[in-house]
């Protein structure tokens, strides 16, 4: 099964129960696949479960011109769609500098330009420690 078909069932699944997933919906609708390739050894590993953190630092840190990409993605030991965060370089690749192997799992997401990374590193005019990323027309806000 591709990501896109799981991410989909997921969906179907929480429709029924009367619930959404608006990333996965996002994913599934604007997002497209992407190919991992092993971390490269320059690149250090981050913290584990902080993966927006990290993949944010390395893309606005590195002289690589890595892009941040947010998405949902699933590996060997988390076998679901999750959302989670990660950078590509100018092929594309996947660099994931959160997750062990990252050559073994499987990836789907939406660019988030450089100057739209930027914005998200700053606070909402509304306090209360919410960050925002604005894709397309829709304000996506996370809790840090």
């Amino acid at each position: 099964m591709t990501l896109l078909e799981m991410i989909m069932q997921k969906n179907e699944g929480l429709t029924l129960m009367g619930s959404r997933d608006l990333i996965g919906e996002l994913v599934a609708d604007r997002g497209q696949d992407f190919t991992p390739i092993s971390r490269p050894a320059h690149i250090a590993q981050g913290e584990a479960k902080n993966c927006f953190q990290n993949a944010t630092d390395l893309s606005l840190d590195s002289k690589d011109n890595l892009r941040y990409v947010e998405g949902v993605a699933c590996s060997e030991n988390i076998p679901f769609p999750i959302h989670h965060a990660w950078v590509i370089d100018e092929n594309d690749n996947v660099i994931d500098p959160t997750w062990n192997k990252p050559e073994s799992c499987l990836y789907r997401g939406v660019v988030i330009e450089r100057e739209l990374s930027i914005l998200a590193e700053k606070p909402l005019p509304s306090g209360g420690g919410c960050k925002a990323i604005l894709i397309g027309s829709k304000l996506l806000h996370r809790s840090v």
